[in-house]
């Protein structure tokens, strides 16, 4: 596992969904980034929301793979 994977605030693994939303709304170019939990804590939004809105763009956005 490279740091890459991990989340800069917690350390916790990211997945493809994590880093697709970090990537759709802070930066596209970034190699570091946050999980879900500590996104959704940033923006002061429920995890839940932020899952269901990157598994919608999943499907269509090139940022998620």
């Amino acid at each position: 596992m490279t740091e890459q994977e991990l989340c800069t605030r917690c350390g916790q693994k990211t997945g493809v969904l994590d880093r697709g939303m970090y990537r759709k709304i802070l930066s596209r170019t970034d190699e570091q980034f946050l999980c879900m939990k500590c996104l959704a804590e940033k923006f002061k939004v429920p995890e839940e929301t932020l899952r269901e809105r990157a598994e919608f763009l999943r499907e269509t956005c090139s940022l998620f793979y």
